[in-house]
């Protein structure tokens, strides 16, 4: 599941290194309104090959945009990447591995920070624009089981337009008695390294007002401070 919006230089070069490797079942883009003509003929060109399928989803938020690819991938390990990422050799086959390897492991995330070890590496919140090798789960690179949803787990928030999907995820993971971590072994680089979402907070303008109501929203949801020391808890297997 990769939701963009122009930037099909990223994109391209994202699906096509998947394209290489060749270890998904389907690939969903989602075109979030891209208005440049070089962005939509690159979608057109892609759109029906290689198992890609392109979803008009302009308008739409990024929680709508993952909910959407995962009813369409119920039952199936589901990988939701941010377009602006490079990935390393056979990345989805061993996230897959990784997410496998025990029954409470309920989503995992690339190794975006060149972190040392094998297998999965429990970790604890979210990454939060920290790449120092001590950032948690990473939203913009990871793996659930689409069997989660659907059968109990809850989807995405709508409600939420931008920011809190990754921090809701691994609260419903740890209420759900499971475990989430790093695919140690999964390689990948965030090229952008967060520039859109991260800062003080997220910068200024539009994004920094999506951010003051999404978190206005989430606190409401996770009655603060309540939601605070669930953060906190230690994830571990």
């Amino acid at each position: 599941v990769i939701p963009m919006k122009d930037k099909h230089g990223l994109t391209s070069k994202l699906v096509g290194q998947l394209r290489d490797q060749g270890e998904y079942d389907r690939l969903y883009i989602y075109d979030n309104g891209s208005q440049s003509k070089q962005a939509r003929n690159w979608l057109t060109s892609v759109d029906g090959k290689d198992r890609i399928e392109v979803i008009d989803a302009d308008g739409w938020n990024i929680h709508q945009m993952w909910n959407d690819g995962l009813r369409r991938s119920l039952h199936a390990d589901v990988a939701v990447l941010n377009n602006d990422l490079t990935v390393g050799p056979a990345f989805l086959s061993t996230m897959a591995k990784a997410l496998n390897a025990d029954d409470r492991c309920l989503a995992v995330c690339g190794n975006y920070d060149g972190r040392e070890g094998t297998g999965v590496l429990p970790l604890q919140g979210i990454c939060g624009g920290v790449y120092d090798g001590s950032g948690g789960f990473a939203g913009f690179a990871y793996m659930v089981h689409g069997k989660a949803f659907g059968a109990g787990f809850p989807f995405f928030d709508e409600d939420l337009g931008w920011f809190f999907g990754d921090t809701e995820l691994i609260l419903h993971i740890q209420r759900m008695g499971g475990w989430y971590g790093m695919a140690a072994d999964a390689v990948c680089t965030h090229v952008d390294g967060g520039s859109q979402t991260t800062g003080a907070p997220c910068g200024a303008g539009a994004m920094a007002d999506q951010y003051k109501a999404d978190e206005a929203t989430f606190r409401a949801r996770w009655e603060q401070p309540a939601w605070v020391s669930r953060l906190q808890e230690v994830n571990a297997p």
